[in-house]
């Protein structure tokens, strides 16, 4: 139901293409899978836009929900003096409401809780959320909704917000300790670090797609979810209470992505005048499960 309905959303929207990725990547195929896992941050990145059946549990749950739109539109109100002079007023509680309705028709659904999803809502150019109640769309600069076409006057917190610009070009500059790409992929993992995974050995795959974007711009390796430049800070991780060791092989235990739970980085990395180091790095390289993907699976380390 979910295809069917993307299908006819893309047909009217006037788009010619449509990518489903359980239809266009062989699902039988390791090697398939490994070499268009590798290609996703251009299908992502070039695309028009992301359709996200946000409200569906499964491909079968579809995009549209049974409701009454009256009943997501702000309030109009008449006030007139006479036939000639009459002026329309939309009333809603746009500052309480919002963030409210954002968090419980966006953030909080099942679909958002899922890692393979984050990289689709950073990267595509824009999202449009079919939700249970009405449709939301949203990209760098605008969140809106069927109620709040012209988007929200109250900010909501959403995965773009402190990555905002990881597809502008102004943000390629060398990899410093104050880089701001580096805070935006350090929220990028500590994000992706909370979501779920159908299969634990996805971690590092599941961002891949950002890390093939982020790697032009650090001029660096990504060393299991790590950059060759600067690495030493980066070191500086740590996870909550509730983490804990996965039962399959990801990373060595020096990678955040060798442990699932929260993960959060310290702050001294964006010091200017940051602790002085006691160690020094003298290589460092990864084992690649496959090198046609070289920001994703790992399977061993050669030294750090």
């Amino acid at each position: 139901k979910t295809f069917e309905d993307a299908i006819r959303i893309t047909s009217n929207l006037g788009l010619c293409y449509l990518w489903i990725d359980s239809l266009c990547i062989i699902q039988d195929s390791a090697q398939d899978w490994q070499e268009q896992s590798a290609q996703m941050h251009k299908v992502y990145f070039y695309s028009t836009c992301t359709i996200s059946a946000t409200a569906g549990v499964d491909d079968a749950a579809g995009c549209f929900e049974p409701r009454d739109p009256l009943m997501v539109l702000p309030t109009r109100v008449c006030l007139s003096i006479d036939d000639q002079n009459k002026g329309y007023y939309d009333l809603d509680h746009e500052s309480v409401q919002v963030p409210i309705i954002w968090s419980n028709e966006i953030e909080n659904p099942p679909l958002s809780r899922r890692a393979w999803v984050l990289q689709e809502r950073l990267l595509s150019p824009k999202t449009i959320h079919f939700t249970q109640n009405q449709v939301f769309w949203e990209r760098n600069c605008l969140q809106a909704s069927e109620g709040f076409p012209f988007g929200f006057r109250t900010p909501v917190q959403t995965p773009r917000s402190h990555t905002f610009g990881l597809r502008s070009s102004n943000i390629i500059a060398p990899f410093e300790e104050s880089s701001p790409v580096l805070r935006k992929w350090h929220h990028i993992v500590r994000k992706a670090s909370g979501l779920e995974l159908a299969k634990e050995s996805d971690k590092l795959v599941a961002i891949s797609a950002i890390a093939m974007e982020v790697q032009p711009r650090v001029n660096g390796t990504c060393l299991a979810g790590l950059w060759s430049v600067n690495l030493l800070h980066q070191l500086g991780w740590a996870f909550d209470s509730k983490s804990r060791r996965p039962n399959v092989y990801r990373a060595r235990s020096w990678s955040w992505a060798s442990v699932d739970g929260l993960n959060c980085y310290s702050r001294t990395e964006y010091l200017r005048q940051a602790p002085p180091i006691m160690a020094e790095i003298l290589e460092a390289s990864t084992i690649l499960v496959s090198p046609t993907s070289p920001m994703g699976q790992v399977k061993g380390v050669r030294n750090i």
